[in-house]
């Protein structure tokens, strides 16, 4: 079965919808919680900082309504297909899915720039994370040791544990 011009508009509108419902899920719950586009401070699953993750989260919205406005008008000028205001809905049509790209080109930029950018600080939590390991490790050195002069019999059982509650409440 050949498709006509007709079904192609119809195909056209309404994968428009169904990629513009998919955004506003997707960016709604990004932009209400604390995620990609949210105001996590943790640096999990966010692209830099705070003000790129809502410039490409709203940018990405603005894309999906343009593309749901485009894709309703393009049904509609399918039910008025060779009327007189099938052409007029074809081109606001158009020019809705154009502004949807320059949001789509918009989001785009804000991506490429958020990934080339140095992130202070992912950079200060990798250092701290780090420096919690260090701190890990060395603990877990301290305990092995204890435990060591324990089994040797060199300190008791109760020597053993004030001085590991010593150890982890930090008074080495």
């Amino acid at each position: 079965m050949a498709l006509t011009r007709k079904d192609l508009y119809r195909i056209s509108g309404i994968i428009s919808i169904i990629l513009s419902i998919i955004l506003f899920i997707v960016c709604i719950c990004e932009l209400l919680k604390y995620g990609y586009f949210g105001l996590s401070n943790t640096g999990k699953g966010m692209v830099v900082g705070v003000g790129e993750n809502k410039i490409i989260g709203y940018t990405c919205l603005a894309f999906g309504v343009f593309n749901l406005i485009a894709g309703t008008l393009m049904l509609i000028a399918v039910k008025y297909y060779k009327k007189k205001r099938y052409k007029s809905l074809i081109f606001a049509s158009s020019f809705f899915t154009l502004l949807g790209g320059v949001f789509a080109n918009l989001n785009a930029i804000a991506l490429y720039l958020a990934f080339s950018t140095d992130d202070k600080r992912r950079v200060v939590l990798k250092m701290q994370n780090q420096i919690q390991n260090e701190n890990v490790e060395k603990l877990q050195l301290k305990i092995k040791l204890l435990r060591n002069m324990r089994d040797k019999g060199e300190i008791s059982n109760e020597e053993f544990r004030a001085l590991l509650f010593d150890l982890l409440n930090g008074k080495d």
